[in-house]
């Protein structure tokens, strides 16, 4: 294993502010060791977790909710998570708190009425218990299904869906049945969304069906060598683990 230690923001109220370029931040740091650490070292992509101490469990838990397609899981020792925390970043991120509090119990409740029951809360847990569940818990790169919110004004992403700023809030459902080679979304406050497809999650030799609030649409998605190499520069897939060779935008009726 790696370990790599993320070191704390000068100020302690920067510690949940996110990336900016004008002072340090807990997110920022995270994400600047992180981009150091692919490119630096042979890392496994579906083995990468963050894990937080005391008040850092509060910083893992925002840069998880911001970056939820980058790590396999998150862990909180001896901290607690953030009040009013979303739980759709989630859904596809397990999560697992050793001596934590009232926060991580709130947060843990709100999962499960979700249905995300994907949250570990062990508080005697040691540290061969938080290895234990990091060997059980590889990152589900590619999710079969997804759900993306976005406050108003801000564009959203989520794994294999992201959309551009509206002035409402978004709460997004996409599903990808590779079975039907169907994917169905259902939307609440977009109007337009760009799907990064590959052949996990349907078959682009086939073509693939597209509902999108009811509507359905049938199309052939063609592979694209350009597109592909596209993502692998920009941030959308810098791992092997999440390499999309297609995109389509798709209005939302």
């Amino acid at each position: 294993a790696i370990l790599i230690a993320v070191p704390t923001p000068a100020e302690a109220k920067d510690l949940l502010e996110g990336i900016t370029q004008s002072k340090e931040t807990g997110m920022g740091n995270v994400g600047f060791v992180y981009s150091r650490a692919i490119r630096n070292y042979a890392i496994d992509f579906d083995r990468v977790y963050l894990v937080g101490s005391g008040e850092g469990v509060r910083a893992a838990c925002a840069f998880a909710a911001r970056f939820p397609d980058s790590l396999a899981g998150v862990a909180g020792r001896s901290g607690d998570v953030p009040e009013k925390t979303a739980v759709e970043p989630f859904k596809n991120l397990p999560t697992f708190f050793a001596g934590a509090g009232a926060g991580a119990t709130a947060f843990s409740e709100a999962l499960t009425k979700e249905k995300y029951d994907n949250c570990t809360i062990k508080p005697e847990a040691k540290e061969a218990d938080l290895w234990a569940w990091m060997k059980d818990h590889p990152r589900i790169a590619n999710p079969a299904q997804i759900v993306l919110v976005a406050e108003p004004n801000a564009a959203g992403r989520s794994y294999w869906v992201s959309t551009p700023r509206f002035d409402a809030p978004v709460r997004l459902t996409a599903v990808a049945d590779r079975g039907t080679n169907t994917i169905t979304i259902d939307a609440d406050g977009a109007t337009e969304v760009v799907l990064s497809l590959n052949d996990q999650l349907v078959d682009l030799d086939k073509e693939v069906k597209f509902v999108r609030n009811g509507i359905e649409t049938v199309e052939k998605i063609p592979r694209n060598l350009t597109t592909t190499l596209g993502f692998m520069r920009g941030t959308t897939s810098r791992d092997p683990g999440r390499i999309y060779v297609a995109s389509k935008r798709l209005d939302i009726p």
